[in-house]
């Protein structure tokens, strides 16, 4: 019965321990007018692990705005940048390094857009769909995505 109990007091610690992990990711707000670019940085808080690989997924309105390129950010610049932006209005990002990153907290991605020259909307929300972190044992979603929104500066309502 000890042996039973020591047992599940580890493996409660165990779990305690990895759900504790609270990491919290936030896009950018960010404005431009028609036909002008604009950056959207992605930024997280919270890490307590050393980070090996992040996986997210940032939706935004195609209608209003068009991907020009990816970054990555200063927590990140000996990591591997994958994307996968053939989905309109969705891009698929994968971080993957050697060695791991263990900031607390910083900058992950800069997305940079073009406006469409006629866009739909005056406004659009960024929405972080997926953001997972992994460490060697362990994947994580954040706990807490903050979305980012998008204004277009003089919308005359395009067609």
């Amino acid at each position: 019965m000890k042996k039973i109990l020591i047992l599940f007091v580890f493996c409660s610690a165990l779990f305690y321990s990895q759900k504790a992990w609270s990491f919290e990711a936030a896009v950018s707000d960010a404005s431009a007018a028609a036909g002008q670019k604009v950056s959207i940085k992605v930024k997280f808080s919270g890490n307590t692990k050393d980070v090996i690989a992040v996986d997210a997924w940032l939706k935004y309105d195609k209608d209003v705005l068009r991907l020009d390129k990816i970054e990555k950010g200063s927590a990140v610049t000996n990591f591997n940048l994958v994307a996968n932006p053939n989905e309109p209005g969705l891009v698929k990002i994968a971080l993957v390094g050697l060695s791991p990153f263990n900031a607390a907290s910083g900058h992950l991605l800069t997305f940079s857009f073009i406006v469409r020259d006629k866009p739909k909307k005056e406004k659009c929300i960024l929405h972080l769909s997926k953001i997972d972190f992994s460490t060697d044992t362990l994947i994580e979603p954040a706990a807490v995505n903050r979305d980012g929104t998008f204004s277009v500066k003089r919308f005359r309502g395009g067609r």
